[in-house]
């Protein structure tokens, strides 16, 4: 709900996404979970990265099985995900993390207007994508 405040005071509610429904998903959620500490495009630069020692982690290669357990059951001071995110879209999350470019935070093909463009919240702009959430 707090999201969905969000993208209408920016007057985004209702904006068509020009992401693919996966990579829509997979961003939607990292905004939901992940913004705090890792930043909006995975550049370490979260509000809470500084007191954590957040790295960037954008185009990090994705190791498959080990990193979906990780991000699901954490690691040091990264709490686990997995009440939040089944392994589908643990995997989705880290597939759209893995291409971003590690200079700029941005897909191949997106400008950065795009990008600081979040995508709106499931059933808000864009068809729901079916799924049950994680």
């Amino acid at each position: 709900m707090r999201l969905a405040l969000l993208w209408a005071s920016l007057g985004l509610a209702g904006q068509p996404s020009k992401l693919p429904d996966d990579d829509r998903r997979a961003a939607r959620l990292w905004a939901e979970s992940c913004v705090g500490c890792h930043g909006a495009r995975g550049l370490g630069d979260g509000p809470l990265s500084a007191a954590l020692g957040v790295r960037p982690i954008a185009g990090r290669p994705f190791a498959g099985e080990a990193d979906v357990a990780l991000l699901r059951v954490g690691a040091g001071r990264m709490p686990g995900f997995g009440d939040l995110l089944d392994a589908g879209d643990a995997a989705r999350v880290l597939s759209w993390l893995s291409r971003l470019d590690p200079a700029t935070g941005l897909l191949a093909g997106e400008s950065a207007e795009d990008a600081a463009a979040p995508p709106p919240p499931e059933g808000e702009g864009a068809e729901e994508d079916g799924e049950g959430g994680g």
